[in-house]
């Protein structure tokens, strides 16, 4: 439950309506309305394969049939029933683009440091907001969202008459990081305030520790993931995407006190360009 919100989640259907009337029943007790209008039903399943063999019982609340739909929103991020997020992604990015397109006609007298400034501020959030959850592990959605900041900077570059000669180049000169680079160490952040820093709490365990071997030359933080990274869906998850990256942080990376802000800032020291897709020789 989020504020007025309430979602329900099992895997057996019937659970689910026994659920929906109880719902209904408490709702007429304290004379409350259920709005059936604006409640959906989504089933998640591994592929399209799967939703077109496999058909979806119906659910009804107040006597009312519940539509399916194929995504829905939750808190910003929008989940589809194939577990993909490319409908989330496609979103943010004519969201972004639009917004880049309103700020090339907003700023059209302002400086160069103004338009850095504004994209900041205005329109990577929205490239950027909830990461975590959907970071693209296909190299076509990494080139999608990181063609948002090139076409960004390329057109600044172009206004303000300065040689453009590669992206990576014009990042630097922008003082900006790429979208990728930025994710992982989102990621790593993330999985630090989960298991080390105790600031984020997550109901289940995605990794278990390895016992420190003092042969091996490694952090005191080696990670296994609990979730077998055996198809499409669970290569995407947090868990598995960063692992191999978490794992292979040097020492220094860890500061001696616990402090997610010292372990963001020592990631600036480490070279993470092997754990990203793109790089100034493909892109």
């Amino acid at each position: 439950m989020f504020a007025d919100d309430l979602k329900l989640f099992s895997p057996h259907a019937n659970l689910l309506q026994n659920d929906l009337a109880i719902i209904s029943d408490w709702c007429s007790q304290w004379q409350m309305t259920v709005a059936p209008n604006k409640c959906e039903v989504i089933a998640f399943r591994h592929s399209t394969r799967n939703l077109k063999s496999k058909s979806s019982p119906d659910f009804h609340i107040s006597g009312l049939k519940l539509p399916f739909v194929r995504h829905i929103r939750d808190l910003g991020i929008f989940f589809s029933d194939d577990l993909s997020f490319t409908h989330h992604v496609n979103i943010i990015l004519r969201r972004s683009q639009f917004r880049v397109n309103m700020l090339f006609n907003i700023l059209k007298n302002s400086t160069m440091e103004v338009f850095i400034r504004c994209y900041i501020i205005y329109i990577r959030p929205i490239l950027e907001y909830g990461c975590t959850i959907f970071s693209p592990y296909l190299k076509l959605h990494i080139r999608k969202i990181e063609s948002i900041q090139k076409s960004f900077v390329h057109r600044i570059f172009k206004k303000f008459g300065i040689e453009y000669t590669s992206y990576f180049n014009a990042l630097d000169i922008c003082g900006l990081d790429s979208l990728e680079l930025r994710r992982l160490v989102f990621d790593l952040v993330f999985i630090y305030k989960s298991i080390i820093s105790r600031e984020i709490y997550c109901a289940n365990a995605l990794f278990t520790f390895i016992p420190s071997v003092k042969s091996l030359r490694r952090h005191p933080f080696y990670l296994r993931c609990n979730i077998k990274n055996s198809n499409k869906s669970s290569s995407q998850f947090l868990s598995n995407r960063t692992l191999n990256c978490w794992n292979s942080l040097p020492v220094s990376s860890f500061p001696v006190k616990s402090s997610s802000r010292s372990f963001k800032t020592n990631l600036k020291h480490v070279d993470l360009s092997k754990y990203l897709t793109l790089s100034p020789l493909n892109y």
